[in-house]
């Protein structure tokens, strides 16, 4: 298992509550704060499944409808660094297991009905 050069802060479950508040708010204020926050959670190895779940859907909301250029890369860039993170990570790789989150293992059964 590949280790990461990341480490996991405790504050990242805060960082990603207030980024998830402020998705969908709009404005030169909100936008410095959305980038301010994508910055300080770059670095971050998070660990928890909720917050990594929820720090990717937020990453994917904020790609959809980006404020700017800015912040469209800036959640590129964190969905690129949060892919490595899963994909070298086996024991995170396990926890996402299912979820379908980027970098993740999936596996589904069919019927025959189907």
């Amino acid at each position: 298992m590949k280790q990461s050069s990341i480490h996991y802060s405790n504050e990242s479950k805060e960082l990603i509550r207030q980024l998830f508040d402020a998705r969908n708010k709009y404005g030169p204020d909100h936008c410095l704060v959305k980038l301010d926050l994508l910055k300080k959670l770059c670095d971050d190895d998070i660990t928890p499944k909720h917050d990594l779940v929820t720090y990717y859907d937020v990453l994917l909301f904020l790609m959809a409808f980006p404020d700017n250029k800015v912040v469209y890369a800036a959640a590129a860039s964190g969905l690129q660094k949060l892919d490595g993170f899963i994909r070298n990570n086996e024991h995170t790789r396990a926890k996402l297991f299912n979820t379908g989150l980027t970098g993740s293992v999936a596996c589904a059964e069919f019927s025959f009905e189907m």
